[in-house]
């Protein structure tokens, strides 16, 4: 399992590296992208009055199967050629078709629970490869044709209803008539199914959708007629057109797996966040501006310390006259300048002109492109924190300008975590992070992407139970390589004719972009002690960061005890067992372990309530999803009363402790 599961990952890399190396020869250009975007504006306004949605299916039709720099007439045309490689968007590959979908009454709804509707628009035309962010594996139900299982309707019913869930309605009535009119189109489609051997029982695989024909398959263009064919375009009705996800099919090289990619849109995500209040980091610009300014022991700005350098309080002035509402902002009490005393701050006056100097120039710079007010706070952090950052360049550490961060011992500040709201007065707040399009900024980590895309498709999809009963193989996220790597990919691709005014009013001119790939800095082979936590845990999330958190703080504490272990050692080799300086030492270094363990322990937590502040975990609650392979007993739940909650008896968990113990 571990192994088949290794080779479809490395077989999904695989594609999405043959798609890397022919980016250049099928990236849109910006015309075809601008006139992209004027018709996915007029789609989201028809779909705001018929309640259309966006999914796509598996190659239906004349239409279905896309060949970049080919025609779309593909009817009885190869999908792939056994002596030639398949890749995402290369000649040989199967892509389906993204398209906008209409329900105008539940008659419809049994045509594309089997596979058949009209395409309205192709959407995923100009979706870069390297943004889709999820896999869900699905088997090739015509690849087996030994293969002559059959299924009741009893059993598929209790799959469907395990597995997914009606399309969501505030209205209660609304709800229960999406579900009826689902199941019924479920049973419809599901009788007519091919038929197996046994009796009152359908196909699961081998409905014929491909054939292998001259060494090559081909698609029927069919309808569903099996069992796992009828699922996998339930799947997706319910990812794009419940969930509107873009979605997007592909053939695996030796044709044994279907790949199901899955991309949502910010505003997708944005709107799950909202619903589940989920923690997102603070800009600290727009919360503790003044904490960024460069202050002494006492944590006093240097701007309000008594000097008797002319040049700095020359300097102050002149900044306070050119931006005097910046400065209002830096303002954390009425006093005026020049008031308290300064503590062991007689060398570090010269930088402090250097920074003003700098400080400056940004400042200058950020009214040239005339940064928009909710910008500002943002732009004014980057100035201080680079203005110092140029100040301390050459000069001794004990002479270097630090704020209020660093003089508490941390490298860098600590936004405060909230949970998100979806306002547009509120949109300034959050932290934007790098991604692999430069010209993009967004508010959520890959990490961020992945739960809320999780949660999102877990309204509506059951994917456990699914990879449970084999109905797909596995699904899992793909790989940032940005953020593993630290290069950008489709740097060419613009969304925004507009790119480059954008990155000058960010400052990109000014500073370059800090990010560096994971691996980049994981390059360690000797002091193993320090690890780059904070990538890991911004690639791989909390769990993992706080995983490798402890293991880099294990190896750490244990040189205490080891040191001493060898010296005990060392005594045993050259005395021997009966002396008393040998039964003196081994109780000495028992006890010693002891307290040892004692301490370890309680720094460890410690600073793991540190990390759980700096991560905004304080308020983490473990939603622990069951091992596909559990089987339970089904039993109501009384908690939101559901019929068929997996159940496990206590007291058959006690039985399996003492059965260890024996």
């Amino acid at each position: 399992m571990d192994f088949e599961l290794e080779e479809i990952k490395q077989e999904v890399e695989r594609l999405k590296q043959e798609c890397y190396e022919k980016s250049s020869e099928n990236l849109a250009l910006i015309a075809q992208n601008n006139e992209f975007k004027e018709q996915l504006h007029r789609h989201k306004a028809n779909h705001s009055k018929t309640q259309s949605s966006r999914f796509m299916t598996l190659a239906q039709g004349q239409d279905d199967i896309i060949y970049p720099q080919e025609n779309y007439n593909t009817k009885n045309q190869p999908i792939f050629d056994s002596n030639r490689k398949l890749s995402l968007i290369n000649k040989n590959s199967l892509i389906a078709n993204a398209g906008a979908y209409t329900i105008q009454s539940a008659s419809i709804i049994p045509k594309i629970f089997k596979g058949r509707f009209e395409r309205i628009q192709n959407l995923n035309a100009m979706i870069p490869i390297s943004d889709w962010e999820y896999v869900i594996v699905c088997p090739n139900p015509d690849f087996d044709n030994n293969d002559r299982s059959g299924i009741t309707i009893q059993d598929a019913l209790r799959h469907y209803k395990m597995s997914f869930k009606p399309k969501f309605s505030k209205n209660i009535k609304d709800l229960r008539v999406n579900q009826q009119a689902e199941l019924q189109a479920f049973k419809q489609v599901f009788n007519s199914l091919i038929p197996s051997g046994n009796a009152d029982q359908k196909c699961v695989k081998n409905g014929k959708r491909f054939v292998m024909e001259n060494g090559s398959i081909k698609d029927t263009g069919e309808p569903a007629k099996d069992f796992l064919t009828l699922m996998r375009n339930i799947l997706l009705v319910k990812l794009g057109l419940h969930l509107g996800l873009h979605t997007k099919q592909v053939m695996s090289s030796n044709s044994q797996y279907i790949y199901i990619l899955v991309c949502p849109d910010d505003s997708d995500l944005q709107n799950e966040a909202n619903a589940i209040g989920y923690n997102l980091q603070m800009e600290i610009g727009e919360v503790d501006l003044p904490s960024l300014e460069p202050c002494d022991k006492n944590l006093r700005p240097l701007r309000i310390l008594k000097t008797s350098d002319e040049r700095i309080k020359e300097k102050l002035k002149e900044i306070k006259n050119e931006f005097s509402d910046i400065m209002e902002m830096l303002k954390t009490t009425e006093s005026d300048e020049n008031e308290y005393p300064g503590l062991d701050v007689t060398d570090l006056w010269d930088g402090y002109l250097e920074y003003l100097t700098e400080f400056q120039k940004g400042l200058k710079e950020m009214e040239t492109y005339k940064i928009l007010s909710e910008e500002r706070n943002a732009c004014l952090a980057k100035i201080m924190r680079k203005s110092m950052e140029k100040a301390n360049v050459g000069k001794k550490k004990h002479i270097q300008l630090k704020n209020m961060w660093e003089h508490m011992g941390f490298n860098k500040p600590l936004s405060p975590y909230f949970d998100y709201i979806r306002d547009q007065k509120f949109k300034n707040i959050w932290k934007k992070y790098e991604t692999q399009h430069k010209e993009k900024k967004g508010i959520f980590r890959s990490t961020d992407r992945l739960k809320l895309l999780q949660s999102l498709i877990s309204r509506q999809v059951n994917l456990h139970y699914l990879a449970q009963k084999e109905i797909i193989k596995c699904s899992f996220p793909l790989k940032n390589d940005y953020e593993l790597y630290g290069s950008r990919l489709f740097t060419d691709f613009r969304d925004d004719p507009y790119y480059e005014d954008i990155s000058r009013k960010m400052l990109d001119t000014l500073y370059g972009p800090s990010c560096k790939g994971l691996l980049n800095n994981w390059d360690s082979k000797i002091n193993f002690g320090d690890l780059p936590i904070n990538k890991i845990r911004n690639y791989f999330g909390e769990k993992i960061g706080l995983y490798f958190a402890f293991i880099s703080y294990f190896s750490k504490v244990l040189c205490i005890p080891s040191f001493t272990g060898i010296v005990v050692f060392v005594l045993q080799r050259i005395y021997n067992p009966e002396d008393n300086i040998i039964i003196i030492a081994n109780v000495l270094y028992c006890i010693y372990v002891s307290v040892w363990a004692t301490v370890f322990i309680e720094f460890w937590k410690r600073s793991e309530n540190c990390l759980a502040i700096k991560w905004g975990q304080t308020d983490y609650e473990d939603d622990e999803a069951p091992r596909p392979q559990f089987y339970g007993t089904l039993r109501r739940s009384p908690i939101d009363d559901e019929m068929e909650d997996v159940y496990f008896n206590p007291n058959d968990r006690y039985k399996y402790f003492v059965c260890q113990f024996l």
